[in-house]
């Protein structure tokens, strides 16, 4: 017999549970876990409250989860709605569907396809998005690549070793156009962009600043700052250019 093995938690109807530290954690129906909780997986298809942290190595949401202490995971995958009331921290952090973070997310690679709601930061070795997201501190990755196709996205600052913001030219974002008969814009707005190339459309913004920046249409820029090269193209306002030495 091993000893060593951990209990599974499964919740299935309308059930409370304590933390500890288990195997596989799954609630399908109303599920309400009181402390702190380690496990292997935590399986949510119904809806959940963890009332302590959480470490494990998988997180799935399919349902409805309130975490909130803070939390670990080595997977952490959004399909329905996630409330995260502390810091967020995960390898591989991926939303189809909502994510509210009352605090801050890293994460080695994030990547955006429903909407993403952060008061503070949101840090990453690669992020990407084809949803939306407003960050209300520094969205900084080494590569950050941001395709226009719901509403507005927004972030105090973004900062990066590679930017991209460009609209997307296909699914919902044309769909939307004809529905809209042409009024539908997405559109990125930050107080700063920062990066070594800088490549945006349909941005507004107060500073953008880079060694190589491009401009598309779009674009409306109070001060652009550049010490490589800095190309325009399409309706493009800039209130200022500083070439730096």
């Amino acid at each position: 017999m091993d000893t060593n093995k951990k209990v599974d938690l499964t919740i299935s109807g309308f059930g409370v549970a304590p933390g500890g530290d288990y195997g596989a954690v799954r609630i399908s129906g109303r599920g309400k876990i009181t402390g702190d909780t380690t496990c292997t997986e935590l399986i949510i298809t119904g809806s959940a409250d963890v009332m302590g942290a959480v470490s494990c190595n998988r997180l799935h949401i399919n349902g409805e989860a309130g975490i909130h202490g803070d939390l670990k995971a080595k997977e952490l995958k959004v399909r329905g709605a996630g409330d995260f009331k502390a810091s967020v921290s995960a390898d591989d952090f991926s939303v189809s569907g909502t994510a509210h973070a009352e605090k801050s997310i890293n994460a080695k690679a994030a990547k955006i396809s429903g909407s993403v709601h952060v008061k503070g930061d949101l840090s990453a070795d690669s992020f990407s998005s084809s949803g939306m997201f407003e960050v209300g501190g520094l969205l900084s990755a080494d590569s950050v690549n941001i395709t226009l196709d719901l509403s507005t996205s927004k972030a105090r600052e973004i900062g990066g070793e590679r930017i991209t913001a460009k609209v997307g030219v296909t699914g919902l974002s044309v769909l939307r156009t004809i529905f809209t008969l042409g009024t539908h814009t997405p559109r990125l707005e930050a107080d700063s962009i920062e990066g070594s190339s800088v490549w945006l459309e349909q941005t507004r913004a107060r500073v953008v600043r880079g060694h190589d920046v491009t401009l598309g249409d779009g674009c409306d820029i109070v001060l652009v700052e550049y010490s490589g090269t800095l190309h325009k193209s399409g309706n493009v306002r800039v209130g200022e250019e500083r070439k730096l030495g």
